[in-house]
């Protein structure tokens, strides 16, 4: 019933090494073909992402480049889910939607 794709920043990253110069347009593709599969999905998807655009800026431009197409691809994927949560020190701030209780087993 619940699909967890982790991480959302593996699969940038790998993008970004494979394709190159043209890793801005195959990320955006991606990730739009990505949200298509999970919208025609009958699970519940979670998607796990870091956060790279809060921090140091990067000395070099390969990073550079890469907390960009992060940026974006979170960006993407936030947009189009019904719940966002940020989680810092274990503690979740919701950002968007509402998440459901969960019973924990004893």
């Amino acid at each position: 019933k619940v699909v967890l794709l982790d991480c959302l920043s593996g699969f940038v990253s790998n993008l970004l090494l494979q394709k190159g110069e043209q890793a801005e347009r195959a990320t955006l593709t991606a990730v739009a073909e990505l949200l298509e599969s999970i919208r025609e999905a009958a699970n519940t998807v979670i998607v796990v992402s870091n956060e790279v655009g809060n921090g140091v800026v990067p000395p070099y431009p390969l990073g550079r480049h890469y907390r960009d197409m992060l940026g974006l691809a979170n960006q993407k994927v936030a947009s189009a889910a019904d719940a966002v949560s940020l989680l810092t020190v274990g503690i979740p701030q919701t950002l968007k939607g509402t998440f459901p209780e969960v019973q924990l087993d004893a």
